[in-house]
Formats: structure tokens, C-alpha cells, sequence
């Protein structure tokens, strides 16, 4: 390519990016979408306003170079934003095709956060926070610094937004509070022990979040502790909090634990040993976990059992419920299921691997769960044909393709 040719085919570029910006733009704030977290919402409940596939099949599958643990979360224009232990973010389309990816210093298990605006957040074992635009440019990058006793160090957790708050936990135990538009640290917590535990806000702005000593911690909005509570051994996994404030935590002990928002004991549950994973709750207010026992247990708002759905292996990431109460889940033995509110089995999908990605859904009601085998997978009705993409997504994916075009032109 000449260098005058060049000059215009990156002109051009310019042109189609800035329009495709506008007009993406105009699309979210229009939109109506929420932001996307793990879990679905910033409770952490796990629970989708649209309802799932009544059949299961697997629509496609999107290769990364290393597993995936990390939980996809869905951006307002449908794109797919999922880590992988190849080092990477990527952002993948609704018919599986990739978009962008952008490349950390270390491997991303971090579940990213999506604002309703469309920036994308998430941490990576390297000890930073990246702020992208849609685009998969970087806006800003927040390293957690060494303080006093507390290392810089990997980032596992999924963040969390609250209003113009990022809030993630690094593992070395603490909280961290990050201006969402520029970076900047606001104010953070120290834990004594690690945490892999990820935040999650209540209905009325306070933080909840466990540490490997089996604590949960409440604090207010301002960083500030009101409360912990003590389990019987570590806490690996994100709270989740009811319509009525009531936080859910599972705890290395074998059980779950309901507290109250002051921080008192509501009931406890006995729950698989070992148990790992964040309760789902039901619009009716049912609670549903998985664990190491092969079984997805459904349990009562008062915490009485309600039913035991016995799969073929164990289940170590977080299931999904949708707007009807159907739960969805993956086990160890490479089988994703369905099953209804009453527990018994709607459908089965083989994808073939472990998997420690939680699933969430689309408003489509399609299903992507990452696996070990470095897939991300897309679950849907059998038969069902993927759309043709809306003319703004049209737009976006063709300044992706004009732009990895021009960059094979130019290195020619």
C-alpha cells in the first residue's frame, strides 16, 4: 500500500469510527439496558428478566488461547465480554464471531462489569483495573498499590458499580473504591486475611463481601465497616442479597448462612461440603446452590429445603434462574442443565468440559458459559437461527472488519 493510499484508507477509518461512536451511542441511551455484572446484577442474585431456551443446544462456541473461568457478561449492544487465561478480554459478537481483544499482563479470571453507557471493567492477575470503551481502547488502568501490609497483587474478583463507585476486591483483601470515569481511588478497606470473595451492593448502598478468615463484612458507601459476621471457615464466593435485604453467603463449612441487614443470624442452612458457589434466589424468593455433592439444592426463604436435583457431577460455579424460575447450571461431568422450579429436569446439553464459569443470559434468552477447554459457548433453543445483527451493530462490525483489514494492509 502506498503511503498516500495509506493516509486515506486510515482516513476513512477515522470517518466510519466516529459515526459508528455516534450512533452506538444514541443506541445505548435509548436502550433502556442495565448495567451487567456477575451474577447478573449488583445483589448478585443471579436471577434474569428474561426467560431461557425450552430446549438446550449449543448455537456456537467461541475459541480463546487459554481456560476460561471467568463469567461472561453481556454489554447493551449484545456483545459478549469474556476473560480468558490467555491474558485477555474479549468481546465477541451474538453470532460468535470475535470483535476485539484486548491483551493484560497476566491471566483474567475477573468476571467483567458492563455499565448501561457500555465501558467495560475488570481486573487481571497482573494487579490492575482496566476501564475500556466499547471499542476495546483503554480509558484508564488502576494498579493496587503495595500498602503497609498488603501487596500489589492478582485481581480476581468481578467489580461492581454503584453510581459513579467502582468497587472490586483485590486478592490480598482489600476493597477497593475507584471513580468509575477517571480511576482515581476514592477510598479502600483492608480484610486480614485474602479474598477472592467479589462485592455486592445491597438495595440500600451498603457492601457486602467475605475474606478467607470466614467473615462476612458489611460496610457502608463510604468505606467505612458497620458490621462482620464469623462462619466457620473461608468464603470464596460473592454474596447475594434478597428483595428483603437479607445477605446469602455460602461458606467453606458447609453451609449457608442468611443474616440480616444488621448483621444477626437468620437461619443457616446445611449445604454441600466445601461449597463455593454464590445462591441464585428465585423471584419467589427460593435460594438455589450447587456444590461438590453433585446436587443443586433449593431452599426456602425461612430456609427449609424444598427440593435436591441430583446431576452427574459437581458443580462448582454459580446457577441462573430465569424470569419463569428455571435454573440453569453446569457440572464438572461437561453437562449443562435445566431444571424447573419444581426440580425436575427440562433439558441437558453436553459441552464436552469442566467448567467453573457461572452462566448468565442475553435478552434473547440465549445462555454463554465459558469452560476449561477455552470455549465460550452460546446455549440456545435447538434450531434456533442467531439474527442477522441491527444495522448499528452492522456499522460496529464493519469498522471492526475495515479496521483489522487496514492493520494487515499496513503491515504488507
Amino acid at each position: 500500500m502506498s503511503r498516500k493510499n495509506e493516509q486515506q484508507f486510515r482516513s476513512a477509518i477515522r470517518l466510519w469510527s466516529l459515526a459508528a461512536s455516534v450512533a452506538i451511542a444514541a443506541f445505548c441511551a435509548t436502550s433502556g439496558f442495565a448495567d451487567a455484572f456477575f451474577h447478573m446484577d449488583a445483589q448478585r442474585t443471579g436471577r434474569a428478566e428474561f426467560s431461557g431456551p425450552s430446549t438446550g443446544a449449543v448455537l456456537w462456541r467461541y475459541q480463546t488461547g487459554g481456560l476460561i473461568t471467568s463469567s461472561p457478561s453481556v454489554g447493551p449492544d449484545g456483545t459478549i465480554y469474556v476473560g480468558s487465561f490467555d491474558r485477555k478480554l474479549h468481546a465477541v459478537l451474538p453470532t460468535g464471531t470475535r470483535q476485539w481483544a484486548f491483551t493484560t499482563g497476566g491471566y483474567v479470571g475477573s468476571s467483567p462489569a458492563v455499565s448501561s453507557s457500555g465501558e467495560i471493567y475488570f481486573g487481571s492477575d497482573d494487579g490492575w483495573m482496566y476501564a475500556l470503551s466499547q471499542s476495546g481502547a483503554l480509558d484508564w488502568s488502576f494498579q493496587t498499590p503495595v500498602l503497609g501490609p498488603t501487596p500489589s497483587g492478582p485481581i480476581s474478583s468481578a467489580p461492581v458499580l454503584s453510581g459513579n463507585d467502582l468497587i472490586f476486591t483485590a486478592d490480598a483483601g482489600r476493597v477497593w473504591n475507584l471513580n468509575s470515569t477517571t480511576g482515581a481511588a476514592q477510598w479502600n478497606f483492608l480484610m486480614p486475611q485474602f479474598s477472592y470473595s467479589s462485592p455486592t451492593i445491597g438495595h440500600n448502598g451498603d457492601i457486602y463481601v467475605g475474606d478467607g478468615n470466614g467473615k462476612v463484612y458489611a460496610l457502608s458507601a463510604a468505606g467505612q465497616q458497620l458490621w462482620s459476621y464469623q462462619t466457620g471457615n473461608q468464603i470464596f464466593a460473592a454474596p447475594a442479597v434478597g428483595d428483603d435485604g437479607t445477605i446469602y453467603a455460602t461458606s467453606s463449612d458447609g453451609y449457608l448462612y442468611a443474616l440480616n441487614p444488621n448483621g444477626t443470624l437468620k437461619w443457616k442452612y446445611a449445604a454441600p461440603p466445601g461449597i463455593g458457589t454464590t445462591p441464585a434466589i428465585g423471584h419467589d424468593g427460593a435460594i438455589y446452590i450447587g456444590g461438590a455433592d453433585s446436587k443443586i439444592h433449593a431452599i426456602s426463604p425461612t430456609g427449609q429445603r424444598k427440593w435436591i436435583f441430583h446431576t452427574n457431577g459437581p458443580i462448582y460455579s454459580s446457577p441462573l434462574v430465569d424470569k419463569d424460575d428455571n435454573i440453569y447450571f453446569v457440572n464438572n461431568g461437561g453437562v449443562f442443565q435445566s431444571v424447573t422450579p419444581q426440580g425436575a429436569l427440562r433439558w441437558s446439553v453436553g459441552i464436552g468440559s469442566v467448567s467453573y464459569s457461572s452462566p448468565t443470559m442475553g435478552p434473547d434468552g440465549i445462555i454463554y458459559v465459558g469452560a476449561n477447554d477455552n470455549y465460550l459457548y452460546a446455549i440456545g433453543p435447538s434450531g434456533y437461527v442467531i439474527p442477522e445483527p441491527s444495522s448499528l451493530l452492522q456499522l460496529a462490525g464493519l469498522v471492526s472488519g475495515l479496521a483489522a483489514f487496514g492493520r494487515r494492509r499496513i503491515r504488507r
